[in-house]
């Protein structure tokens, strides 16, 4: 399955390492946003989702695959994927709510990291 969520969706990418917070005024740094080599920044689709039920699925799905808990997620609206012209991809592995930003122009990394920086500037950081 893969589409774009619809636009005003809440994603959220749980970050696993304290460097991708920056703890004098508890936002996200743009490192957390920085797509890995495949270009696939994994997200989970969360609209609609309690805060418990959020948690759930990083215990779930995604600290097994990491191997240690999330200290924290990045909270933001889909709508600001859009604007930096990536999408998203709702792939449903390894839950039906997984997605990636994708459409990253891995060549250009001046213009990844501007699209990194957009995206941490409007998320809001959840702690765990």
């Amino acid at each position: 399955m893969s589409f774009d969520t619809a636009p005003g969706e809440t994603l959220s990418r749980y970050i696993f390492q304290r460097n991708r917070i920056r703890s004098s005024d508890s936002t996200v740094r743009h490192t957390a946003f920085e797509p890995p080599p495949t270009g696939r920044l994994s997200v989970y689709w969360t609209t609609n989702l309690s805060n418990p039920d959020v948690w759930h699925l990083c215990q779930q799905y995604v600290e097994p695959a990491v191997g240690k808990p999330a200290i924290a997620r990045a909270d933001f609206n889909s709508l600001h994927v859009y604007a930096e012209e990536l999408a998203v991809d709702l792939d449903g592995v390894p839950h039906e709510r997984h997605a990636n930003v994708i459409g990253w122009n891995l060549a250009e990394p001046t213009k990844t990291r501007l699209q990194a920086i957009k995206l941490a500037s409007v998320a809001m950081l959840v702690r765990a």
